[in-house]
């Protein structure tokens, strides 16, 4: 039930940004970012990436529940902070997540944070029983995607002249790039990792090795 935590985050909008900085799908800031190995730069911002960012948000969820052994506490933590959460626990003399809610009252323990949980709980339960609210829905199919290295510093339209890739595709699949490199005369940065479509990895690599 975690993955719909970044429906109360950002509604699963990779481009979302926060008034305090927070970014991406999962909301990352940019301290936490780098704390998980997620890189920022002038070319690419990789909270930005769905995959890269939901691997480090599960790496802070299950780093959360280490350490307090409830979910709901490592849920809160994960908009609170792991050490707001222990102060306030420390605070009501108590890690029952309800006791917490009703009780503390500390400064930074605002509208926000005290109604996370909540949400997750109301997102969760819309999500595992949509058709009671909406009807049927029809689904779009799964993307599978392979990353693949770019040994070069390559313009974007070069890359969709050459391989299997539009510049739609490009775009969509690479939310972490920034909307610079693909500014005519400036280049994707070299080593980057391309999400591409795991059926067109054979030829893209094959067409890339003939520019």
């Amino acid at each position: 039930t975690l993955v719909y935590l970044p429906l109360i985050e950002s509604a699963f909008n990779s481009a979302a940004t926060s008034f305090v900085g927070a970014a991406g799908m999962w909301q990352f800031m940019e301290a936490t970012a780098k704390q998980y190995k997620l890189r920022i730069t002038p070319f690419f911002d990789e909270r930005r990436d769905p995959l890269l960012a939901t691997r480090a948000a599960a790496e802070m969820l299950a780093h959360n529940y280490k350490s307090m052994q409830s979910w709901p506490l490592a849920i809160t933590a994960y908009n609170f902070g792991l050490q707001g959460i222990k102060n306030a626990a420390k605070a009501v003399d108590s890690e029952d997540i309800v006791t917490i809610l009703q009780t503390y009252s500390g400064p930074r323990f605002g509208f926000a944070s005290r109604n996370f949980y909540v949400e997750f709980l109301a997102a969760v339960d819309v999500c595992l029983r949509y058709t009671e609210y909406y009807g049927e829905i029809e689904m779009n199919p799964p993307l599978q995607l392979v990353r693949v290295a770019l040994p070069d510093y390559v313009e974007a339209k070069t890359l969709t002249k050459y391989t299997p890739l539009t510049l739609s595709e490009l775009k969509k699949l690479n939310p972490a790039l920034n909307s610079s490199v693909f500014t005519p005369g400036n280049f994707l940065p070299r080593e980057y990792a391309l999400n591409i479509p795991a059926e067109h990895k054979r030829a893209f690599e094959s067409s890339y090795a003939s520019i």
